[in-house]
């Protein structure tokens, strides 16, 4: 099998100063199968076009099976460029869009890395695009005719050897968003736990919730969540402050052929006081490991410091 991988080369450089690092592209070479050719091409850089890597791009993936395009921004520095005494970067290239003192008013890719998508999409090759990111991205488009999407964020010095075994199969992934991504940047703010009040949430031209809320996240493997259990429905305030706790029960079940891991989220949500509480607040969280098909019980629980 031949698999075709594009980058855009300023996101493939990592920053740092002492020990070492792989990208994307030399995870994905270490990982790779026997028999596996993997083809490189930029493409694109971060926010400037190459007309003629484009086309070389294209002509490598007519003849592939696979593409892996890994798009997003970069906050990679040059260390000739002008610093503020507080460390902030005064100057800046082109293609360095992201990190302290470097805000953007647009939060869709940029221009020529939605040309790079463009023109590998109207192949109809099996498509996997990896985000590599210092911002909540909006990405409709891109989520919506994708075959696959992998939000990696900044994942550290070694994040491409664990994004590549993960598009290998080699790691079922089970993170979730620290995150909402907005599906255009116009319909900001998105952020889950904003205060309960009302108002209208859609806009007249476009939805108010997000493309993917804060807390969402895929695995390979597929989990039921079964028989929500509350110990007490309701506990008073003199109860809570001797110390007393809500219990709250749910039992999970993988019901795939795959062992993999769950982040169990518990959220609460205030109906009245004298303050105005969250649409949503993240109390507590659990990972937990499955074999296939097997069922466990979690228990959260949430006292006076948590309410």
């Amino acid at each position: 099998m031949q698999m075709h991988y594009i980058i855009s080369s300023a996101i493939i450089r990592l920053r740092k100063k002492k020990g070492s690092g792989l990208t994307v592209l030399e995870g994905m070479r270490q990982v790779a199968p026997p028999n596996t050719e993997i083809v490189f091409e930029k493409g694109s850089k971060v926010r400037e076009r190459q007309p003629q890597s484009l086309e070389r791009a294209r002509e490598i993936a007519l003849g592939s099976e696979q593409i892996v395009l890994v798009l997003g921004s970069s906050s990679a520095r040059n260390f000739d460029m002008a610093f503020l005494k507080n460390g902030a970067v005064s100057s800046k290239g082109p293609n360095m869009d992201t990190g302290e003192n470097v805000d953007v008013a647009n939060l869709e890719l940029p221009d020529c890395q939605l040309e790079l998508y463009h023109t590998l999409r109207e192949l109809n090759i099996p498509l996997t695009v990896v985000v590599i990111s210092g911002r909540p991205n909006a990405l409709a488009e891109v989520a919506q005719t994708a075959d696959a999407l992998v939000m990696a964020f900044y994942p550290g010095a070694l994040g491409g050897l664990a994004i590549a075994e993960t598009l290998f199969g080699k790691n079922n992934p089970s993170g979730k968003l620290p995150a909402s991504l907005p599906y255009e940047t116009g319909q900001l703010p998105v952020y889950y736990n904003q205060k309960n009040v009302v108002y209208q949430e859609n806009y007249f031209d476009a939805k108010g919730a997000p493309l993917y809320p804060f807390g969402y996240g895929k695995s390979y493997s597929e989990f039921i969540y079964h028989k929500i259990r509350f110990e007490k429905r309701g506990l008073s305030v003199d109860e809570l402050n001797r110390g007393a706790t809500f219990h709250v029960e749910v039992e999970l079940e993988n019901v795939s052929d795959l062992a993999g891991k769950e982040v169990v989220q518990l959220y609460i949500r205030g109906r009245g006081g004298s303050i105005t509480r969250r649409k949503r607040e993240l109390k507590a969280f659990r990972k937990m490991e499955f074999l296939p098909k097997e069922i466990k019980k979690v228990c959260f629980k949430i006292g006076k410091k948590r309410t």
